[in-house]
């Protein structure tokens, strides 16, 4: 009975780590050929670099100055205005 649940287990695994790896893929069935097994490489590389060219795109100072902006306005309106000294 153990080893009969530990095949049941190890076979749901698979069945799993097969379905989110066709899951990922951009053409589910027309891109998966299981006797390949360089299936995989293609696609991680496709991935990485559109992630590359995401990270190059991605401009973090204006990121910053939108996040900061609301504090920048609520500091200047908290802020006591200096007064010219007697």
């Amino acid at each position: 009975m153990r080893y009969a649940l530990l095949t049941f287990l190890l076979a749901l695994a698979i069945a799993f780590d097969l379905a989110i790896f066709i899951a990922a893929l951009d053409e589910p069935l027309g891109a998966f050929d299981p006797h390949h097994p360089a299936t995989l490489v293609p696609v991680v590389m496709d991935r990485l670099h559109s992630l590359g060219a995401q990270v190059r795109e991605f401009d973090a100072g204006h990121f910053l100055d939108v996040l900061a902006a609301p504090y920048r306005e609520r500091l200047r309106h908290e802020a006591p205005s200096l007064a010219p000294g007697p």
